[in-house]
């Protein structure tokens, strides 16, 4: 039997509300034939008293017929029949107004559904349900700044759901692997031995818990059911999924050093050499050969200049009058591990010239966005930039606004700072630390995540 009570966080309870009615109207509008649509098509845009032979008539359908579809409403309650007369009941009209819009042509299912879904719910219960200020004016504000306004909040709700039935969970586990990410609602009854009750009152919890809802897709002039995501957590999914850098041919990909560590690697190197004899800044440039460098080369004189940076910044060795010469802490730098000198290092964070007014917070997510892409193998970091979606400003927040009668999720925009400092975390600061390796294919800039990265940002 399925548990109406729900989770500690949310405690959303059916019987709060006449929840029984809902299924039972709910399983009445999953079995309309397409006459029965047609009649309450005419219901609800005609008056609340219908002679019924002017309903036959408009209908163009013999009374005979018509009356099998008027009864299936008469026991749902929206009409009662007097002689002739046929009386629809004007609350019961508001609730199918609202859920035969699922039939219309271009529907959408979003947060105005969502909206109309929960007006059926007392308001006073509203703030208990979804643990909101009682004195809100604007419950329905509340709620999306609560559990929807950005990605992040709604993953972090998702991420701490307990679900009453783990038939929940699994279908919403199924949903996310659907292509369109949408299912037969027949289908998910077949595969979990749901009978018709049970499944309407699983979709009903899922809706109030803003995971997925039930609407209607027309198959062969026949409606069926069908569960969905909200519309615009669906189309930020497929926004995901269609910017999903393409993996390239490793053996296409010329690799910049096959070595994970490679950065860390030569400052050991350039360590161990003045460790045999100090030397001076201009035959640093000379020994670039040793590390398989051209110093003709702008990109790798930036490259030189990074090492000597870093072990200034890590009091490795020191620079006066020119000459670089070691200091203590380099001792110890020889007694380290790759990944615990890549953990050295990042605890040392960013150069000033890096954050500038951005804060560490900020900086510590574009970091961590390479995680979409840790077991793509190689990826060009051009096609990664197209599904990015960390936020760094207030234009490049993903935020879930209302625009006109519809809801949607923003997508990122990035100005020229933001991707010089975007490039700069992810093709310099962390190939240095040994969590990504960079390389070229068809003279595109491309990457992988390595194996110490995937467990360093877990």
């Amino acid at each position: 039997m399925l548990e109406i009570s729900l989770i500690k966080k949310n405690k959303i309870c059916l019987e709060d509300y006449n929840y029984k009615q809902d299924i039972e109207n709910r399983l009445l509008i999953s079995q309309l034939s397409a006459l029965d649509l047609e009649l309450l098509q005419e219901i609800l845009y005609s008056p609340l008293k219908i002679a019924f032979q002017d309903l036959s008539q408009s209908l163009s359908c013999e009374e005979k017929e018509l009356i099998t579809s008027i009864k299936k409403f008469i026991k749902s309650g929206l009409l009662s029949l007097n002689g002739s007369v046929i009386t629809v009941d004007k609350e019961k009209r508001k609730y199918f107004a609202a859920r035969i819009t699922a039939f219309e042509p271009g529907f959408k299912p979003g947060m105005e559904f969502l909206q109309g879904l929960l007006r059926k719910v007392p308001i006073h219960t509203l703030p208990v349900w979804y643990n909101i200020s009682r004195t809100s004016d604007r419950i329905f504000d509340s709620i999306v700044e609560k559990y929807l306004l950005t990605p992040q909040i709604f993953q972090r709700y998702l991420s701490a759901l307990q679900f009453p039935d783990p038939i929940m969970e699994e279908i919403t586990k199924d949903l996310l692997k659907a292509p369109e990410y949408m299912l037969y609602a027949s289908d998910l009854m077949d595969k979990y031995s749901l009978s018709q009750g049970q499944f309407q009152t699983i979709a009903l919890l899922l809706e109030f818990h803003f995971l997925c809802c039930l609407t209607y897709k027309k198959i062969d002039c026949k409606w069926v059911e069908v569960i969905t995501f909200f519309q615009e957590w669906k189309d930020y999914l497929l926004f995901l999924r269609k910017t999903q850098p393409p993996i390239l041919c490793a053996n296409s990909v010329k690799r910049e050093s096959m070595r994970d560590f490679s950065f860390l690697e030569d400052i050991t190197f350039l360590l161990s050499l003045a460790k045999k004899q100090p030397f001076f800044y201009k035959d640093i440039l000379e020994l670039a050969n040793c590390l398989n460098l051209n110093t003709t080369n702008k990109s790798h004189v930036k490259y030189i200049k990074r090492l000597l940076d870093k072990m200034e910044l890590l009091n490795l060795a020191s620079f006066k009058d020119k000459s670089f010469s070691l200091l203590d802490k380099a001792h110890e730098w020889f007694t380290l591990t790759n990944p615990q000198k890549s953990l050295l290092l990042y605890r040392h964070s960013y150069a000033p010239e890096m954050i500038g007014s951005f804060n560490e917070r900020v900086l510590r997510d574009i970091e961590k966005s390479v995680l979409r892409v840790a077991y793509f193998e190689w990826v060009l970091f051009e096609d990664f930039l197209k599904g990015m979606t960390t936020t760094l400003s207030e234009e490049s927040s993903v935020i879930l606004k209302k625009q006109g009668k519809n809801w949607k999720y923003t997508l990122p925009f990035y100005n020229s700072r933001e991707l010089i400092l975007i490039e700069a975390i992810i093709l310099e600061w962390l190939s240095e630390l040994g969590i990504i390796e960079l390389g070229s294919y068809q003279n595109h800039r491309c990457f992988r995540v390595t194996e110490y990265g995937k467990d360093f940002l877990g």
